[in-house]
């Protein structure tokens, strides 16, 4: 079942082939745009605690984990509940949940092969590309990378239930765009941020969302802080699941209240 969802997903994708061929272009300017600023930045002489090749990595991974590791699962609740279609997934012999997590790996699968790996080996043969330190890096990357996609996953379904009180839901957006994009180093990674905002990212899940599995990947945080940081993420997804069972177990009580 689970990989026939995926499959459909990705099927549903191969529709839009005019859009795709779009999408790549338009992330190879962003790349590019990126990298020379990165080389405008570098080569002025200001001090950033970081090279050049560095900052490209971390640009080609920041991409490969977003792509793996993003959910649109918020914007999907949101529009189920305005159309009413909630009402139909509720007596489904499948859980809503799980639906819509495979069909976000899905998209996220057809989005890495298609989109995203292209442009990356673009620019990894254009501008070189940096191996993490050990093999035993890229295993922590490879684990924190899983449990970053599913706090992500948990994070946006969160947010996608207040759908049920707040009818147009204006969380999704503009949380996504400002406040998640902030703290979890997508635009800009954490260990150039000032120390005050850097230690309020600890105690915050967005930074394992991205940042983690990169700087793990970089060396920018050692082995030895691994068994902490799997640490925090499972405190996370913990407590994610059990607000998530109380948001659903709310909200379905909700949607009854309101005639579905």
């Amino acid at each position: 079942m689970w990989i026939t969802l995926i499959t459909l997903r990705i099927k549903s994708k191969f529709i839009y082939r005019a859009s795709s061929f779009i999408d790549i272009v338009g992330r190879l300017l962003s790349f590019l745009f990126r990298i020379m600023i990165w080389v405008a930045l570098l080569g002025s002489g200001a001090r950033f605690d970081t090279t050049l090749e560095q900052m490209i990595t971390y640009l080609v991974i920041t991409s490969i984990v977003v792509a793996l590791t993003s959910s649109t699962t918020g914007g999907e609740i949101t529009m189920r509940v305005r159309t009413g279609s909630i009402s139909a997934d509720l007596i489904k012999p499948i859980s809503l949940k799980v639906l819509l997590f495979f069909s976000d790996l899905g998209s996220n699968i057809f989005n890495f092969l298609v989109i995203f790996l292209p442009v990356c080996v673009i620019i990894v043969l254009g501008f070189g590309f940096l191996p993490p330190p050990s093999i035993y890096h890229f295993l922590a990357f490879l684990l924190t990378v899983i449990l970053g996609t599913a706090l992500q996953f948990y994070y946006n379904y969160i947010l996608g239930l207040f759908a049920f009180w707040f009818f147009s839901n204006p969380f999704i957006s503009w949380h996504f765009q400002n406040v998640t994009n902030l703290f979890n180093g997508q635009i800009l990674p954490i260990w150039l941020y000032p120390a005050g905002l850097a230690m309020a990212t600890v105690f915050l899940p967005f930074r394992y969302f991205t940042y983690e599995p990169i700087a793990l990947y970089l060396g920018k945080t050692p082995l030895s802080n691994l068994p902490t940081i799997l640490i925090i993420m499972l405190t996370w997804l913990l407590l994610l699941y059990l607000i998530e069972r109380f948001l659903w177990y709310r909200a379905c009580k909700k949607l009854v209240l309101q005639g579905g």
